[in-house]
This record gives structure tokens, C-alpha cells and sequence, in this order.
């Protein structure tokens, strides 16, 4: 974390905010995309499809370059006290990227029906797809309001990375080692769901509310270091987060 919060500071003192800003809404949108396929090769691999699935990834991948797209029509946006200024893009990009998408989801479909052992579909991995397909419509395009849509997508992310962590915790501290000692062992027993969520929903809302309290002040310098905190605590869970989905050998515990 402070190597990456100093190559932020860096970034803001030669390129300014909006570029940094500008930076983090694409990363974001590409590690959103990232994660959605990550845990749809899960599904997949549970279903018995080993090989890569192009279409699906391909699927996954123009959705959010569509979303993007749309995103790029607002211009400029005020974000954290930042003016954000999006790459222009006329409007025939983001229109013929929503055929692009159109034209994949019925290919996908149409191989889903005809040959549903290739496709290797189940009720929960075409609910989880279009899940993704409305929430980025949705948060993307959809919503006028540019704060209120990427509300609608963060949380939906955040939620959905939160689920993806208990879930392989459970599995971890299973069996043998369900009588481990430790706090993230305990929180991951099937009896303590609850708690899990709301300690990560406590110390979310902590962390959230004191970037926000320090942005209020009436300190001109406190608003650019809250941007830069913010900003580099997402771009290090990105960093982490691309090491994860990449990693072909299981983390070794203990």
C-alpha cells in the first residue's frame, strides 16, 4: 500500500486529478469485468468445463467495454471533489458496441439451448450473467444520475466479493480445520454468517465515513489527500486482485 500510495501522489503532482480519476473508472470497470469472469469460470469448472469458454468471456468482456463506452458520453463528472474528465467518444461507438453485445448474448443463448452440455449452463450461472448484464445497463446507461449508477454497480461488486470470500473461507476452514483458532477462521464457520457481514459492513461504513468526514473539512489540502488515499486503496486491491484471479496454484495455509 504506500508503494502505491506514493506512485498516486506521483500521479497527481505531474498528471493532476482527473487523469488519476479517469484511471481508476476504467480500471475499476475492467476489474469488475475481471471478477465477473472469474466466478463465472467457477460455475463453469463446477458444471465440468474445463476448457476456456471464449464466447462467454467474450461476452463479459464487451459488456463492459459497452458500459464504458456509455459511461464516456457523460463528458466530465465531479467525483470526490475532483472534476473527472472522460476520453470523448462519439456516440456510434457505444451504439455499436450494444449490437456487438446484443449479437454475443444470442449466439450464447442459442448455444445454451442447442447444445446445453457444451454450454455447460446452469440455472445460477445465466441468473449470474444476466445479473451482470442488468446492473451494468443499469449503473452504466440506464440511470441518469452518474453518482447514483456507479453507487448501484460498487455496491453490487463489493457485495458480490464479499460473498466470493466467505464462501472459499468456509470451504478453507472446513473439515480438519474447522477447529482452527483465529478471527477470519471463526468468522468463517457456517454459524457465524451473520457476524462476517457485519463486521465487513462495520468497517466499511468506518473507513467510508472518515474519508468523507476528512473531505468536509474546511482544509483546502485535506481534499486532495482524501482523493489520493481513496484512489490508492482502490488501485491496490486491483493490483491484488489481478495477482489472485492469475494465480494457478492454490495458496498454501498454515
Amino acid at each position: 500500500p504506500p508503494i502505491v500510495l506514493a506512485a498516486v501522489a506521483l500521479g497527481l503532482s505531474f498528471f493532476g486529478a482527473s487523469m488519476i480519476g479517469a484511471i481508476y473508472f476504467y480500471w475499476q470497470t475492467f476489474h469488475y469485468a475481471r471478477q465477473v469472469w472469474g466466478v463465472d469460470r467457477l460455475y463453469a469448472r463446477k458444471a465440468g468445463q474445463s476448457a476456456p469458454d471464449r464466447l462467454t468471456e467474450g461476452l463479459i468482456y464487451l459488456i463492459a467495454a459497452a458500459a464504458m463506452a456509455h459511461r464516456s458520453l457523460i463528458g466530465v463528472v465531479n467525483f470526490g471533489g475532483q472534476e473527472i474528465h472522460f476520453i470523448e467518444l462519439p456516440r456510434w461507438v457505444a451504439v455499436g458496441l450494444d449490437v456487438a453485445v446484443l449479437f454475443a448474448l444470442v449466439g450464447w443463448g442459442i448455444r445454451a439451448i442447442r447444445n446445453p452440455k457444451v454450454a455447460r449452463v446452469s440455472g445460477i450461472r445465466g441468473a449470474f450473467l444476466a445479473t451482470y448484464l442488468l446492473v451494468f445497463a443499469l449503473g452504466y446507461g440506464l440511470i441518469p444520475h452518474f453518482l447514483t449508477g456507479w453507487l448501484v454497480v460498487n455496491v453490487w461488486h463489493n457485495l458480490q466479493y464479499l460473498v466470493l470470500v466467505r464462501v472459499l473461507n468456509e470451504d478453507r476452514f472446513s473439515g480438519e480445520r474447522s477447529a482452527e483458532k483465529g478471527l477470519i477462521a471463526r468468522l468463517s464457520q457456517p454459524s457465524q454468517a451473520l457476524t462476517y457481514f457485519a463486521w465487513m459492513t462495520t468497517l466499511g461504513v468506518a473507513l467510508a465515513l472518515a474519508l468523507q468526514s476528512l473531505s468536509l473539512l474546511s482544509w483546502a489540502v485535506l481534499v486532495p489527500l482524501t482523493f489520493a488515499a481513496s484512489m490508492s486503496f482502490n488501485f491496490h486491491h486491483y493490483i491484488v486482485d489481478a495477482f489472485i484471479w492469475r494465480s494457478r496454484k492454490p495458496v498454501a495455509h498454515g
